[in-house]
């Protein structure tokens, strides 16, 4: 979650300013989950569209041929 340990605080703080009603901090909370997701699949297709783009070098325990 975006909020981490404050998420509690501000769950109280909107119920309070809303009159004791759930539907504010609950409806945070959908948005958090709801930013979380998004960032998580863009970050997801980021990787993907890197990887795909990325040349591929040869990594250090395969043996490149040379010649002799």
């Amino acid at each position: 979650m975006v909020f981490g340990g404050l998420t509690p605080l501000a769950a109280v703080s909107l119920a309070a300013a809303a009159g004791g009603h759930y539907r504010p901090p609950a409806a945070m909370l959908m948005a958090i989950s709801v930013i979380g997701i998004v960032c998580t699949a863009r970050l997801h297709r980021l990787g993907r569209t890197q990887a795909e783009t990325k040349p591929r070098t040869p990594a250090a325990h395969e043996a490149v041929p040379t010649a002799t």
